[in-house]
């Protein structure tokens, strides 16, 4: 039971979280897709409005993703770090050769599920971040053509600076910690840091 409180079922949230992550990410693929296939063809007005309602449901999607899912990732990036400072605590703290079994147990698990399980929803989360900023890249170039090209259309160039305001909002935790790849080695860095320091207390 301890097990399953402590590993499993963090795990699990972990592992619903990311595959949420990762699905929205190829929501925000398709519609990349989508744009550069319109950057391909002629610039029609009616098609730039319907990919611009797409945008605009991606958006409200975004914004529901920071508000609901974020906090819960915040509070089980929290939970789980805290877990793994634990478990290095008495991984390190006792002589693992005669460490007790609940303290191995613990360890165990809290040095390759808890980490995996984060870096799992990192990765996943910034793959969104990527999408958006390859979306706004495309509707940069798209732009960059409409004023070459077709100076004219001051509708679809509307449209478009309006599509280049309306940025999908970013991927947190909890509006406190942006979920990047970055964060992946800043977290085992103070994990390293946190054992070293527990090193030092055991060696006085």
């Amino acid at each position: 039971m301890c097990f399953i409180s402590l590993f499993a079922f963090p795990a699990f949230i972990a592992l619903f979280c990311a595959a949420l992550y990762y699905h929205f990410s190829e929501l925000l693929a398709a519609f990349s897709d989508n744009l550069k296939d319109y950057a391909k063809g002629f610039p029609y007005h009616c098609k730039l409005l319907k990919l611009m309602k797409t945008q605009d449901l991606l958006y409200r999607m975004s914004r529901n993703f920071e508000q609901v899912v974020c906090p819960i990732v915040f509070v089980l990036l929290c939970a789980q770090t805290l877990c793994m400072y634990i478990a290095l605590s008495g991984f390190v703290l006792f002589n693992f050769t005669h460490a007790p079994a609940s303290v191995i147990w613990q360890s165990v698990p809290g040095m390759t599920l808890i980490p995996a399980s984060l870096v799992g929803v990192i990765l996943s989360a910034s793959r969104i971040s990527s999408k958006i900023q390859c979306i706004q890249d495309t509707l940069q170039d798209i732009c960059n053509n409409f004023i070459t090209a077709f100076e004219s259309d001051g509708k679809s160039l509307s449209l478009l600076s309006f599509m280049m305001n309306m940025k999908c909002t970013d991927i947190t935790a909890g509006g406190i910690l942006s979920l990047k790849p970055k964060l992946v080695p800043t977290i085992f860095a103070s994990l390293f840091t946190y054992g070293l320091l527990v090193i030092n207390i055991r060696n006085e």
